[in-house]
């Protein structure tokens, strides 16, 4: 009887992450079509689509004047932002998976999706590296206030990526501190999404492991 209560526990968590999930997919999409205008996500997405498409180099002005129209409705002034790619081709390749969705809306939610579970991630983490065990009561408004404050809500409402990069650093960390020198070689790569967010930051980490 307990193997089938464990089960049937089993079954219904599944079914209620997959409901949250559902929900929160839905509510940003909705979000994302009463509020778009965001460039961070925009700009990489649509360079992944244009070289997905066409094959074109998304660091091209091409590129960037697609950016434009679809953004501006024109090609952009010269006091306009020129849309063009900033990042590295192997970091824009972590946007390639969104770049097969051909609605606009519906990438930026799946990609605020993420970041959403990011900073959950990042709350939880930061605790494990703090040393730090609030008690189980106070842990739900703990993950509300990681995703509402403002140092959570404003990379969120922008979907930038910059939240992945704080996630990455913090797992980087932990990583270190536990003698997991491969992981955290791998968790280095991320925060060159903001090189100029993390770039400093991530000199220091070198200088410390070296």
């Amino acid at each position: 009887m307990s193997r089938i209560l464990k089960i049937l526990t089993a079954i219904f968590l599944v079914i209620l992450a997959l409901a949250i999930l559902g929900g929160l997919v839905w509510s940003n999409t909705l979000y994302a079509r009463l509020h778009p205008g965001e460039k961070d996500f925009f700009v990489p997405w649509l360079a992944a689509r244009t070289f997905l498409q066409y094959g074109d180099n998304p660091y091209s002005v091409p590129a960037a004047q697609r950016a434009q129209v679809i953004y501006y409705g024109r090609l952009a002034f010269e006091d306009e932002d020129p849309l063009r790619l900033g990042i590295p081709f192997p970091v824009e390749l972590f946007y390639f998976p969104f770049a097969l969705v051909t609605d606009y809306a519906l990438a930026r939610s799946l990609w605020m999706t993420c970041l959403e579970i990011a900073l959950v991630a990042l709350a939880f983490l930061s605790l494990r590296l703090t040393g730090w065990k609030p008690a189980r009561t106070f842990l739900p408004v703990l993950l509300i206030f990681s995703v509402l404050w403002v140092y959570g809500f404003l990379p969120l409402n922008g979907s930038r990526a910059v939240i992945f990069v704080a996630l990455a650093i913090v797992g980087l960390l932990i990583t270190l501190r536990e003698g997991r020198d491969e992981l955290a070689g791998a968790l280095l790569v991320i925060p060159f999404f903001k090189p100029d967010i993390a770039g400093l930051l991530v000199l220091f980490i070198f200088w410390w492991v070296i």
